[in-house]
């Protein structure tokens, strides 16, 4: 049977307009014969284009509903629009594109507003960009405006957004430094008139003179405020949790992230399903520092599980990202290794409903050609499977791995936010499903500083139908509904 689009108007006070699709499907929620499978599709799609890219990132700049893709490189940055059917179109003129620069950052949000998409890029040598979207037909340069350009002095990795004193506006955290210098970081507060303030000392999060390579935001206690974890490298790993106030506390070492690793990059994501964010961290020229999976207790500390899991990785980590690829329910994990440094493929790794997790690397098919850099996840098709873009060095084409996909359903809930922060970043969803729990944060940039889609996906295995659908807004209001057909809903905030 095929999919009909239908608009659902629940007793919770919010619409839903899922499309549900009922064809049958015969895999069990969670467990049994679900596999995961990859085809290389980027020439046939238009983005095997040969660079050097240093970030990527989806983001659906028109609002078609269609995922489209930046690639932030070291060199020319490129945008390809989502044409449909599987295949981009390179736009030019949108004003993305730069040159003489080295990027290595791209984070999304909305920080004004308006209901399109906006994107920051992160730069080494010529001072940070960012770049506001016109009504999805061009983006118009407004660092200077928006004082969030951080100077062609300071070296800037990666960066985030989140809005960490939940005043309805996105703030932004940039790390900066290198393998080979240090510097401090910044944390840009929105004023809501366009233009940012940087405010990372008085907020207790500037991590002094570190190399601070990657960030990423979460609510790891859930307590309702945004929380950061910054990846050092050769020094040690920070946690800052948010006191609600403006202000933050360092808690690495008491909570057991404080590795005093080569730290690169980090991703939070539920692997086991317990409703608390756990978090990975990579290392780059790894040597005796190996990544590390935490888990959360879910008292302020965690648990170094790498070894017990079965994710003992010892590869040169340039990126990470956890999805549930192959709609079972259980979030997997994608590491990108620097093949020519280590002789280290990439790996993808199937969680075993959260208890372990196996190699998987050469059944998917997504070892790629080597020598990795960024990577990120997306539903480009809108099969209601996860796809894969991997960036590769010079000499190595770009890779776009389309997801196969089976037979098991999914829900992608696309969030509106009323009350401000109209993107809904930091906003947390909870969904029932044939027993299972599962929790999403809508997040800006992670990983190697990279966007994935900001609209959670959730593997549903069998069920065509979930049990109860929970959104804990970044306001701290919640809204709630049940009985929602698989497919992709989209949930607008209340008005307060």
């Amino acid at each position: 049977m095929g999919c009909k689009l239908s608009a659902v108007r629940h007793s919770a006070p919010f619409v839903l307009a899922s499309m549900f699709c009922l064809t049958p499907i015969a895999a069990g929620f969670g467990r049994g014969p679900a596999t995961v499978a990859f085809d290389d599709v980027a020439t046939a799609a238009g983005v095997a284009n040969a660079g050097d890219p240093g970030a990527v990132a989806w983001l659906d700049v028109d609002n078609d509903g269609d995922e489209d893709l930046f690639v932030a490189a070291l060199g020319k940055d490129r945008f390809y629009r989502n044409d449909g059917g599987g295949v981009f179109s390179k736009m030019r003129g949108s004003g993305l594109e730069k040159t003489a620069t080295s990027s290595f950052g791209a984070a999304v949000a909305d920080y004004d507003n308006d209901g399109w998409l906006d994107l920051f890029v992160a730069n080494l040598d010529a001072g940070n960009r960012l770049y506001r979207n016109e009504n999805g037909e061009r983006f118009r340069d407004v660092t200077k405006i928006a004082k969030v350009g951080g100077g062609s002095a300071t070296p800037s990795y990666s960066a985030a957004w989140a809005d960490y004193d939940r005043d309805g506006f996105v703030d932004l955290y940039v790390a900066n430094g290198t393998q080979q210098q240090v510097a401090r970081n910044f944390l840009y507060r929105n004023q809501g008139d366009g233009t940012f303030r940087e405010v990372a000392a008085g907020a207790g999060v500037d991590a002094g003179s570190t190399s601070s390579l990657g960030c990423a935001w979460a609510d790891y206690d859930g307590d309702g405020w945004p929380d950061l974890f910054v990846a050092n490298f050769g020094q040690a790993n920070r946690l800052f949790r948010n006191n609600g106030d403006g202000t933050f506390r360092e808690r690495a070492q008491a909570a057991g992230v404080a590795d005093t690793g080569n730290g690169a990059g980090a991703a939070w994501g539920d692997y086991d399903n317990d409703g608390r964010l756990d978090l990975y961290v990579f290392n780059t020229n790894a040597g005796a520092s190996a990544d590390r999976l935490y888990r959360n207790r879910g008292d302020g500390t965690f648990a170094d599980v790498t070894a017990s899991v079965g994710l003992a990785e010892q590869g040169d980590g340039e990126a990470v990202v956890w999805a549930d690829f192959d709609n079972d329910g259980w979030l997997d994990l994608f590491l990108v290794n620097r093949s020519d440094f280590s002789a280290q493929q990439n790996r993808m790794y199937r969680n075993i409903a959260g208890t372990a997790f196996a190699d998987v690397t050469q059944l998917a098919g997504v070892s790629g050609t080597g020598s990795g850099q960024p990577a990120a996840a997306a539903d480009f098709d809108g099969d209601g499977y996860l796809d894969l873009y991997v960036g590769n060095l010079p000499g190595k084409r770009e890779e776009l791995f389309r997801n196969r996909g089976g037979s098991a359903n999914s829900l992608v809930v696309r969030l509106v936010g009323s009350n401000g922060n109209r993107g809904a970043i930091g906003a947390r969803v909870t969904v029932v499903a044939g027993g299972v729990t599962m929790t999403r944060e809508v997040t800006s940039a992670s990983g190697r500083s990279s966007q994935n889609q900001l609209a959670p996906h959730f593997g549903l295995g069998a069920s065509s139908i979930v049990e109860s659908l929970e959104v804990r807004w970044p306001d701290g209001t919640v809204s709630r509904s049940t009985n929602v057909g698989s497919g992709v809903v989209e949930i607008v905030q209340p008005p307060a």
